[in-house]
């Protein structure tokens, strides 16, 4: 008893507000197209099911225009209106339909990403074989297949019924279950059933959208560089103009829009397929120097952009680039430490969101165009690979830490309204090479799961992240404890506690307990311990036994 009451003598924990600047609502998104996109119908909803469970707000999905279009390996386009849904090959859009049916049920949001591969009539030109389907795609039949996009999922369509379940790609991994066991079976059995439950009336609405992925990367934009000039900018300039004239065509003006969808770094090569710096990219797409003047004549013509400086007219020429939500990013830095700053200044990893922010906010204001607050920034892709699998990750309890460090360094950027986890389970090694190899591991082995169902560190710590921004302290001194409860309902307070253990101590001792009322369950605290040891938080279920974050050792 003497010790408790000295403990808690020592202990001086406070819910303190949001630090100065910290952002109040971010999103949580998860993306794992194999299970959304190529799963079946009950792959699909035992897949949404994990994901909620886990806490997330909101899934991204690619729409991807090949795997929807008719007749994508021919080179001459078929003969079919590709603004109207109804016109694309039966069954193209089961996929997508039942998602969106199933999130809705589920209450979740979808994030639609319109994306490439594109169908090789929409193509032309391409720098090697391997790039036909993301070489000079076309503006205005993108345009096209958006338009059918935004008809489809406008809350006022209503498909003929399915004349039966399509089976999915060869591409399909299925969420991993106990095989051939009653459990599993009526699990599927179940996921069935739902599946078919909502399948009939109008689809449900779609208000959030992303805009290609990766354009400045040549795995899917090319060409990237054309005689020395940037040209994969001017390529997605023209995407983003016919996209956004096709949302708004069909009513979906006043939605989530995002553009960018950037990869955070790139190389020197000046080649065809060679990925460009994201900052490269971006002033050629807005058009700027690196001063973030408005570039002019020849300078501005190289790519694309208008030779005298028109301020206001090149902003409404491009609404996409300008009137957007916000700035879509995938700040990955592995298998570096997330708070490690990129040395080159055009790279943009997660301790570099400050130079993406400047950049926007300096593009805007050279053409008129400031906002108040900054241009929002949504994280739509990132992740760390672990070992195992992949021989050169890192390890699952480092990825656990990393990803909850992440989730304390998006929180304190004021302009980040998103964070996003890529996958939930592992993909598949790339069999097109030797077992072992780098290039054999050149998959993404970022999920939560391994492929065989096993579950990672982060699978506990993702719902329940906490981090310590120091864990040398002094003894008797206070300290920040941060955390987030994401696996419970948002807008409801939250209830935790902060427990601390000795190095050689077994048993958990709590500090204090205390109330969060963020509408995502974040929570910041000032903490005080005796000496070296452990702390975690527990946050408290209405039923049952709490939920524990990872411990966090301290030394004093």
């Amino acid at each position: 008893m003497r010790a408790l009451v000295v403990l808690a003598s020592l202990a001086v924990l406070a819910l303190m507000p949001a630090a100065a600047g910290a952002a109040g609502d971010q999103e949580s998104t998860l993306q794992d197209d194999s299970l959304l996109v190529y799963g079946s119908p009950s792959e699909q909803s035992l897949a949404l099911d994990m994901m909620k469970g886990l806490g997330v707000d909101r899934v991204r999905v690619s729409v991807i225009w090949k795997l929807v279009a008719p007749d994508s390996d021919a080179s001459t386009k078929p003969k079919f209106d590709a603004t109207d849904p109804s016109a694309y090959p039966s069954g193209a859009w089961d996929r997508y339909d039942t998602l969106v049916r199933l999130a809705e049920a589920k209450g979740m949001g979808v994030n639609f990403d319109l994306v490439d591969p594109a169908p090789l009539w929409a193509t032309s030109n391409p720098p090697r074989a391997d790039a036909a389907s993301v070489s000079n795609p076309d503006p205005a039949e993108f345009g096209k297949f958006v338009q059918a996009v935004g008809a489809r999922y406008s809350g006022s369509f209503t498909p003929p019924a399915p004349a039966g379940a399509t089976p999915p790609p060869a591409q399909s991994r299925a969420l991993p279950l106990p095989a051939a066991t009653a459990s599993a079976a009526r699990a599927h059995a179940r996921a069935d059933a739902h599946a078919a439950q909502v399948a009939t009336g109008a689809l449900p609405r779609v208000t959030y959208w992303s805009l290609w992925n990766e354009p400045n990367q040549g795995g899917w934009l090319a060409p990237q560089w054309q005689d020395g000039q940037p040209a994969s900018p001017r390529l997605y300039r023209a995407l983003v103009d016919a996209a956004w004239t096709a949302l708004a065509a069909t009513g979906h003006q006043s939605d989530v829009i995002l553009t960018g969808e950037t990869a955070p770094k790139g190389s020197d090569a000046q080649t065809a397929t060679a990925p460009m710096k994201p900052l490269v990219f971006l002033r050629a797409l807005y058009c700027v120097d690196k001063g973030l003047h408005p570039l002019q004549g020849a300078a501005a013509d190289a790519v694309g952009c208008p030779t005298q400086n028109n301020g206001a007219d090149f902003a409404a020429a491009h609404p996409g680039l300008f009137a957007m939500t916000g700035y879509s990013h995938h700040p990955y830095n592995f298998p570096l430490a997330p708070n490690l700053k990129s040395r080159d200044p055009d790279f943009v990893a997660l301790a570099d969101t400050p130079r993406l922010e400047s950049f926007l906010d300096g593009a805007f204001a050279a053409y008129g165009q400031s906002r108040p607050g900054g241009v929002p920034i949504f994280f739509t892709e990132y992740g760390y690979q672990t070992k195992p699998p992949d021989p050169l990750g890192i390890s699952w309890a480092k990825q656990a830490s990393y990803l909850n460090e992440s989730e304390y360094m998006a929180w304190n950027f004021p302009e980040v309204k998103s964070t996003s986890q890529f996958l939930l389970v592992d993909d598949k090694p790339n069999s097109a090479f030797a077992p072992g190899s780098i290039k054999y591991w050149s998959t993404f082995q970022t999920g939560l799961l391994e492929l065989d169902g096993s579950r990672k560190a982060s699978f506990f710590s993702y719902p329940v992240p906490i981090w310590l921004p120091k864990t040398h302290v002094r003894a008797r001194r206070s300290f920040v404890v941060w955390g987030m409860r994401r696996n419970a309902a948002n807008g409801v307070p939250q209830q935790a506690t902060v427990q601390y253990a000795t190095e050689k101590g077994r048993r958990y001792k709590a500090l204090k307990t205390l109330t969060t009322t963020d509408p995502r369950g974040y929570m910041e605290a000032k903490v005080a311990v005796p000496r070296s040891g452990s702390v975690r938080i527990a946050w408290h279920n209405p039923s049952g036994g709490p939920t524990y974050s990872r411990p966090v050792p301290v030394t004093t």
